[in-house]
């Protein structure tokens, strides 16, 4: 089942990458990221497809991923948009393509039977292991297979432990071998005549008085039992490096509901069990190749977890889709509060240089440059990794940045106070809104008394930084709260443990 899922999940990868050969994948990149190129085309096909034939009920979603975008990626939000949505659906199709080769590699390998298996390893002194085994068997019928587990112990002991092991044995046996049974005397149900006890090295053989009755693995062989039942002795022989010890129990059959086994898988787990026992002191044992004239192929199968793994890529791929999502707002968020943070000392820097007798378009000119001159400044003495790591959102000055494209459309032919309104736009925050209808509308009204408001809003900014620094200030603190209150609990502990110990001696 697992098999023909991977198989058609590969199929379906082959069919769209044919496809997608010819698919474009330049533009912007969403968070700077770059998955691989086979990946993008296959993402952009599929976008380009359902796009088509998308839902109305996807309209809304949208066009909130326009205006963020819009935001973050000012050049343009409906290729910014397509990337965004490219780039996450090839993270998302590249993780489900893993997942399903890991997946249809560990089912192969699952399936793949180790045949002909003639030893089985020990484990160390007092260890165990449990082998489950597949056996073919090649019968007058034909083939036939049957699991058979098979338990494994390891070497053997000292005197002194012996002792006390066949001590513990003696005192558990009684109720262990009931089995299902209710008490020694009315038995009707198979007894449990264990060989060995968990994490005890001593060994145990059974022996019945009547093997008509019940044979030495408990199994009742009595077809006809008379109503006062029937009385049997059995044997246990205790024996471990040597010492031997004998326990005897009698039993009392009686009518029942019984269940009869395949007499050919009694015979199966009768002769390995022998075989397992003769082996006992050595380092393998050599598992019987016939039972009862039929000759036997033994099979040791690893468990498919190929299904499993399969599940949780599909799971993990998703969770990296949504997870696109939280990212890009949490980048925008970032970018909010920076753009907040730099507002108090771009209107002061404006106010300085107009005041200084430049205009509005020099003025905005001149912190560009000023900008770019510092961006060389502090980029010439890294390397690539470092370079890279430049460029992330955390090392730029949003404010600007944006002020750098407003310089570039302005150079392009846009006019001043479109320039300024998309500005405001771009930033998305009353603030600069606010900034930005002052500076269009002075450009109509002319620049008299502009300064006059700019330094009041100046003032304004500060003020307002003021109060976003104090609030910060407030959070950290009840965020506090919750260690400083482990710490103490730290130090009350520290302090009373010492005072306890002391009144106790």
């Amino acid at each position: 089942m697992s098999i023909r899922i991977c198989l058609v999940i590969l199929t379906g990868y082959l069919t769209l990458f044919l496809f997608s050969r010819g698919q474009s994948v330049t533009g912007v990149r969403a968070g700077g990221r770059k998955p691989p190129r086979c990946f993008m085309q296959m993402a952009a096909l599929l976008i380009g497809t359902l796009s088509v034939k998308r839902r109305s009920v996807f309209a809304k979603t949208d066009m909130h991923m326009e205006e963020e975008l819009n935001r973050w990626y000012p050049g343009g939000a409906e290729n910014a948009r397509f990337c965004y949505r490219r780039d996450k659906l090839a993270y998302a199709l590249l993780i489900v393509a893993a997942g399903t080769l890991l997946s249809l590699g560990m089912c192969v390998s699952s399936r793949q039977d180790r045949r002909d298996v003639e030893h089985i390893i020990r484990g160390g002194y007092g260890s165990a292991q449990t082998v489950t085994l597949t056996a073919q068997l090649e019968t007058v019928n034909g083939r036939r297979e049957e699991t058979v587990p098979v338990t494994v112990k390891g070497k053997e002991y000292a005197k002194e432990q012996i002792d006390a092991y066949m001590e513990e044995i003696r005192d558990q046996l009684p109720e262990i071998i009931l089995g299902e049974n209710e008490d020694i005397d009315h038995v009707v149900r198979p007894l449990n005549l264990i060989r060995q006890m968990n994490d005890n090295p001593v060994t145990i053989s059974w022996s019945s008085s009547d093997y008509g009755l019940i044979d030495s693995r408990g199994e009742i062989q009595a077809m006809d039992i008379p109503e006062e039942g029937e009385l049997c002795m059995l044997t246990a022989r205790l024996s471990c490096q040597g010492y031997e010890a004998e326990e005897r129990f009698y039993v009392r059959l009686c009518r029942g509901q019984q269940t009869q086994e395949d007499p050919l898988l009694k015979s199966l787990r009768q002769a390995l069990q022998e075989k397992e026992e003769e082996n006992r002191t050595m380092e393998t044992f050599t598992l019987p190749q016939e039972v009862d004239g039929n000759r036997v192929v033994w099979i040791r199968r690893t468990k498919d977890n190929s299904l499993v793994i399969l599940m949780l890529t599909l799971a993990l791929a998703a969770g990296v889709y949504l997870a696109f999502d939280s990212d890009l707002k949490k980048q925008i968020r970032e970018r909010r509060q920076r753009l907040l943070a730099e507002y108090p000392e771009f209107v002061s820097r404006l106010v300085l240089l107009m005041s200084a007798g430049m205009t509005i378009r020099g003025a905005m000119q001149k912190m560009a440059g000023d900008y770019e001159e510092r961006r060389m400044k502090r980029r010439k003495p890294y390397g690539r990794k470092q370079r890279k790591a430049f460029l992330r959102i955390e090392n730029k000055e949003q404010i600007y940045e944006e002020v750098a494209i407003v310089c570039h459309e302005l150079n392009s032919g846009i006019p001043e106070a479109k320039a300024y309104y998309r500005l405001g736009r771009r930033c998305g925050e009353p603030h600069y809104v606010r900034l930005c209808m002052l500076l269009s509308q002075n450009l109509k009204k002319g620049t008299a008394g502009l300064l006059i408001l700019l330094k009041a809003e100046a003032l304004d900014a500060l003020e307002e930084r003021k109060r976003n620094a104090r609030r910060l200030g407030e959070e950290a603190g009840t965020k506090l709260l919750l260690p400083m209150m482990i710490m103490l609990v730290i130090v009350m502990v520290i302090i009373m443990i010492p005072a306890f110990w002391s009144f106790t001696m």
